[in-house]
């Protein structure tokens, strides 16, 4: 098993943008600086910040502060504290030198107290205004502290319990009324004054896990960043999903108000200088972080050290087109290499697929191969023999292909673990046999029209009279829900269910028709079955396409698919099935009010492709019969 926390160990290759981050932060003549690490959920930030924070540590004068926003979240308001974290760091540091503590101490004491301020302020009307907007600044501008405090308590539902405790986080309130943009001025020079003279070259903050905290948490870092902290001699890194930013402060500025331009992106812009994106791994980048995986798991510390050396230096060694493969191994630390003999062949089989199924992420190709390390011990506990390059392809069809996973698995347990299908299939990817009678059954076509299911048929070792019983029973968790389904339906049902839900949309009307002649009793168990297949997943649109086929062929599967769809949530709707359930009113009259209802309630939702398309279906005046 490998864990799943930051490292500045580098696997990956992302040194590189580490020690330019860290030359940016430390380069004096770009500063105040912000940077944006941007990346997917598991792309590889939070270590990348760990590297970051290890190179500029060798810098001279470099104050670090490493800041997680989320740890705050619903404790404390956003802007405070981060304010707070890092006039912190800086008396720390002040504090070792003593005779520059007592010159520096009055002015840290000072932000201090002004950041109670912002913070009282900020508890007190949550909700109510927002310091830095044009709103509330109106409605702060001209009030002493104790006029903003009464007033904020006022809009409470114990305004004198809350004046109370707002009033015990500020001490040596100002008498004099001040305008907000003054304060946040003032607080600007001071701080800066205070970096100035703690002996330090650069204050580096290193922000994580920003894309983690509400949306108004989110604004409000960035905005204390741009508005209190940005000054000479200062940095920021923050590292976030890029995507979940720019949502964030689409809520606070809606799209709608600003249609000449994209608010989000141009505020982004604006607070961020320089965006740093997160590249997704290759597949030669893939195999080399799994061949480092296994390695790492294999070998002896002091080996694997050695053999990780090698990969650096071949990184930035041009002519090195792939840093590492089982013949770079045993050239490096010799026989120890026969220890990963194995693993690297099934890295070599598994890295193409993972690379292009998973997007490059290193956590989700981490996650694959902690489930299969997983197996592989329950199934040493229970004494079961395993191959494990067939583990692996088994739990690639189960990870990128669930419907046939599942058609699989039925095959099996029908045939005592060793299903004559798929000898069919992988015989004829293989080229024997292409035209046999095979190719007319319902099954053949949907497995063979996939460019990447035929590819997995390729994939070593073959399945051909291997018994999977095994290998399906590590995997019944992930089959829980079919096994329900499967204890209901009839083999003739389980290969429509399975027909329905194929990518081909010739496979699934085809079994439609198959299905439009048949009793209710074989029809209504099969779309019980998809439609919970659908309900536990709405964006699996080949579920629902199966399911509108034959609806299409059948007014009461219809009918229930109608009332079914209104029951559920727009918000988890598919715009693209709009202009198909307005089909139903074409093959059944009868349906046409009802499917009329449930496409104006889609118009009003607040789901806002489903509302457009929804509107544009309405238009569309109806053939008449």
């Amino acid at each position: 098993m490998w864990h799943d926390n930051e490292t500045t160990q580098d696997l990956i290759g992302f040194q590189r943008i580490a020690k330019t981050i860290a030359s940016l932060l430390t380069d004096k003549n770009i500063l105040p600086v912000t940077v944006g690490l941007f990346g997917d959920w598991g792309s590889g930030k939070s270590s990348i910040l760990r590297m970051v924070e290890q190179e500029i540590s060798k810098a001279d004068s470099v104050l670090i502060l490493r800041f997680d926003g989320w740890l705050f979240e619903g404790y404390d308001d956003a802007k405070a504290a981060l304010m707070t974290a890092i006039i912190d760091c800086l008396t720390k540091h002040i504090e070792g030198n003593k005779a520059l503590w007592e010159k520096l101490k009055p002015k840290a004491m000072s932000l201090l107290r002004r950041i109670n301020w912002f913070r009282a302020v900020g508890l007190a009307a949550k909700g109510i205004l927002t310091l830095t907007s044009p709103a509330g600044a109106a409605v702060v501008a001209g009030l002493s502290i104790s006029d903003a405090i009464s007033f904020v308590a006022g809009q409470a539902k114990d305004p004198e319990a809350l004046e109370k405790s707002i009033k015990g986080l500020v001490k040596d309130e100002p008498t004099t009324t001040k305008d907000m943009h003054e304060t946040i001025r003032e607080f600007r020079d001071e701080f800066q004054s205070l970096v100035q003279e703690s002996s330090i070259s650069t204050l580096a903050v290193l922000i994580d896990d920003l894309d983690r905290c509400l949306p108004e948490s989110i604004v409000s870092t960035l905005e204390a960043i741009k508005l209190f902290l940005s000054v000479p001699g200062t940095a920021f890194v923050i590292a976030a999903d890029e995507r979940i930013v720019s949502q964030a402060i689409a809520r606070r500025y809606p799209p709608e108000n600003y249609k000449e331009f994209d608010i989000a992106q141009e505020y982004l812009d604006k607070l961020v200088q320089i965006p740093c994106i997160i590249p997704p791994m290759d597949v030669i980048e893939t195999e080399t972080y799994i061949y480092l995986l296994f390695a790492q798991k294999e070998l002896q510390p002091e080996q694997f050290e050695k053999l990780y050396a090698t990969v650096q230096e071949n990184r930035i060694n041009p002519s090195v087109a792939q840093p590492l493969n089982y013949g770079i191994a045993k050239s490096c630390i010799g026989d120890a290499a026969r220890a990963l003999e194995a693993d690297f062949a099934i890295a070599g089989r598994i890295a193409p697929i993972l690379a292009r199924h998973l997007g490059g992420n290193p956590r989700l190709v981490k996650r694959f191969l902690n489930t299969f390390s997983l197996r592989i011990r329950l199934a040493r506990s229970e004494k079961i023999d395993l191959n494990h390059g067939l583990l692996v392809k088994i739990m690639v069809l189960e990870r990128f292909h669930k419907d046939m996973f599942e058609e699989l698995y039925r095959w099996q347990i029908e045939q005592d673990g060793i299903p004559a299908q798929i000898e069919k299939l992988e015989k004829a990817v293989s080229g024997e046999n292409e035209t046999s009678d095979s190719a007319d059954e319902s099954y053949f076509k949907s497995w063979l029209d996939d460019p990447s299911l035929r590819e997995w048929l390729r994939m070593e070792p073959l399945l051909f009279e291997k018994n999977l019983a095994p290998y399906f029973y590590l995997a019944r968790e992930s089959l829980k829900m079919k096994l329900a389904v499967g204890r209901r339906l009839s083999q003739r049902q389980q290969e429509l269910f399975a027909s329905l839900q194929s990518g081909s949309r010739a496979v699934q009307q085809r079994s439609a028709n198959d299905l439009a002649g048949s009793s209710d009793d074989e029809i209504y168990p099969i779309y019980d079955a998809l439609w919970t297949r659908f309900e536990a997943n709405p964006r699996e649109l080949k579920v629902i396409n199966g399911l509108l086929e034959l609806a299409y062929l059948h007014e009461g599967v219809a009918g229930k698919l109608v009332e079914s769809l209104s029951k559920l949530s727009p918000a988890n709707i598919d715009s693209e099935l709009v202009p198909r359930v307005a089909k139903i009113r074409q093959q059944h009259k009868r349906l046409g009010d009802r499917v009329n209802t449930l496409i104006n309630e889609w118009a009003l939702s607040s789901n806002k492709r489903l509302q457009k398309a929804a509107q544009a279906v309405i238009k569309v005046p109806q053939r008449k019969s």
